[in-house]
């Protein structure tokens, strides 16, 4: 039996004119395929339903793709506000001139819009302290992390 013949056969045990709701188990067992009226799917949202089984799958899968994206996007700023806070400590020892103060320096900040786009923002450090941001954004290269937008600021 392929896929098609399965989902065709589920499709046609449900009843026509309710909503089809592909989502999360609430008790962590994994996905629930159900059918609801229109006012019950409403209360699971747009983000799991759909007019036809093959629709709610669809969109429980391309929200799942979603989330894994964004927890692994948050799981690489965290490791660039780690490497950001390395990268400070090495440089602190350097004692570059400038508006720094080097007793309160930390990351604030890390983005991660894409393979391209990475900046930190350094928290007590003047925002024209460009030798200063020059100098993490090498060790931050040394580190593996080229290409690392410092901005600074008090």
């Amino acid at each position: 039996m392929t896929d098609t013949q399965l989902l065709n056969w589920i499709e046609s045990q449900g009843t026509p004119g309710m909503k089809w709701i592909a989502r999360r188990s609430t008790t962590g067992r994994g996905f629930r395929l159900h059918q609801s009226p229109d006012r019950e799917a409403l209360a699971w949202g747009a983000h799991c339903c759909g007019d036809t089984l093959r629709e709610a799958i669809e969109v429980a899968f391309n929200n799942e793709m979603a989330a894994a994206h964004e927890r692994i996007k948050n799981a690489r700023a965290s490791e660039l506000m780690d490497a950001t806070d390395r990268a400070i400590k090495a440089v602190k020892e350097q004692r570059i001139p400038g508006a720094v103060n080097w007793a309160d320096l930390h990351c604030l900040d890390a983005t991660i819009g894409g393979e391209a786009v990475l900046q930190v923002t350094i928290s007590e450090v003047a925002p024209e302290a460009t030798e200063f941001q020059e100098a993490v954004q090498s060790e931050l290269a040394r580190q593996g992390w080229p290409n690392v937008k410092v901005v600074t600021e008090w």
